[in-house]
């Protein structure tokens, strides 16, 4: 996974993690993912006061990234999470293994790339 964060970041895309944890558990998983130096974005629910699935952290997350909601895409293994960010106007992938959430991912950006490039080609405004 940490290859994609790269990989998405070379193609021009925002990388962030959206996280419920607890306080306490923010220094270990910090050092678990170690991604801070190449994330644009962290949204931990500790820290916000609201947690996956509440539409409000989709927001707050949105915002920080100043996108529309219909650029972000949510890679989570809780089929709730993902239900929540598909109706906060996102693309989500349930991650099942890296693997396949990397292939669904890829998959997923490659059409929305395709769409934003014809729509530029039309004159309209691209992703």
């Amino acid at each position: 996974m940490r290859r994609l964060v790269f990989d998405l970041r070379d193609r021009g895309h925002q990388v962030g993690i959206l996280t419920n944890n607890v306080v306490e558990w923010e220094p270990i998983w910090r050092r678990m993912v170690d991604l801070d130096h190449v994330v644009d974005h962290i949204v931990d629910s500790c820290r916000v006061g609201v947690r996956k699935p509440d539409p409000r952290i989709f927001e707050i997350a949105r915002e920080r990234t100043g996108l529309p909601a219909g650029d972000c895409v949510l890679v989570d293994d809780l089929a709730e999470n993902c239900v929540a960010a598909e109706a906060a106007g996102w693309g989500a992938v349930r991650f099942h293994s890296a693997e396949q959430a990397i292939s669904e991912l890829n998959e997923l950006l490659d059409r929305t790339e395709s769409v934003g490039a014809s729509s530029a080609a039309h004159g309209e405004r691209g992703h």
